[in-house]
């Protein structure tokens, strides 16, 4: 299990840019801007809202994982994959 901050952060930041996932959001307004880790109590991550200060204190154990790379990079394979399927599936027709 991870447990590097810096490591954490970057992990978050990643993911939150990244289309292909659904983004960790605001658990009052989902308009908000998109949560941000932050860390409390010297080492504690938690993820904050900017617009409204909403914290969230559990984070995603896929971001602690040793393995977190290798699994993101599979899923976004799989996804991949299936994008190609579907795409096949729905060709025009002209």
């Amino acid at each position: 299990m991870i447990t590097d901050s810096n490591i954490i952060f970057d992990r978050i930041y990643d993911y939150q840019k990244n289309p292909v996932f659904h983004p960790l959001t605001c658990g009052i307004n989902s308009g908000h801007k998109l949560l941000e880790p932050k860390i409390i109590d010297e080492n504690k991550v938690i993820l904050f809202c900017r617009d409204c200060n909403y914290v969230q204190e559990f984070i995603p154990d896929m971001f602690l994982e040793d393995d977190y790379e290798t699994d993101i990079e599979n899923y976004i394979q799989e996804m991949n994959e299936i994008y190609k399927i579907i795409q096949k599936q729905i060709k025009p027709s002209f």
